[in-house]
């Protein structure tokens, strides 16, 4: 409710606002007598009845009154994202082969269910998952021979055609011969 701060910087509540609503998700599939949560309100609640007259109870939600993202949207949706991807920082590529360990939060859907596809550079490869729902496993993707790009992309479609997660993977760093550990960028 800090509108002065909000007008001069609007992710301000962004990390601290994914990381807890994070937090409070994993304890669901980590807990089985933790039943969920819900986001009680999605969309600012504030109505300007004139030029002059503003009412409601405020900026709360992760989409503004005009139906816009906010920042705290991506650290919601990914959140809730049915597919995570987990130990980014073991990333590794061998022999043109990248191994990435993702867990399945869908209830009754098996990853091969959905429509995987990397885009590695401007090649478009289609993989499919077999990871039981509620479970962990792992994924080889064989990259495009010679790839040196600096970053491939992971995007997860359900069966109705609906990309339930995306994600941006920095593979430049893991041609290298650091061990060094390497981050994820969300991207929806």
């Amino acid at each position: 409710y800090a509108r002065r701060e909000l007008e001069t910087d609007p992710g301000v509540r962004s990390d601290v606002y994914a990381n807890t609503l994070n937090q409070m998700v994993d304890s669901v599939y980590l807990y089985p007598a933790c039943l969920g949560g819900a986001i009680w309100s999605g969309i600012d609640d504030i109505f300007h009845l004139s030029q002059t007259r503003i009412c409601g109870y405020g900026p709360w939600g992760p989409i503004d009154g005009w139906r816009r993202e906010k920042p705290e949207y991506i650290g919601m949706k990914n959140s809730y994202t049915p597919v995570k991807i987990t130990y980014p920082a073991n990333f590794k590529i061998s022999d043109n082969k990248l191994m990435i360990n993702i867990e399945n939060r869908y209830n009754f859907t098996n990853l091969k269910e959905l429509k995987t596809l990397v885009k590695a550079g401007m090649d478009i490869i289609n993989i499919s998952p077999d990871i039981a729902p509620l479970s962990k496993g792992s994924v080889i993707i064989d990259l495009p021979a010679g790839y040196k790009g600096d970053k491939i992309i992971l995007s997860f479609a359900d069966p109705r055609g609906f990309v339930c997660h995306e994600e941006i993977i920095p593979v430049a760093q893991l041609h290298s011969a650091s061990d060094e550990p390497h981050s994820v960028v969300k991207l929806s």
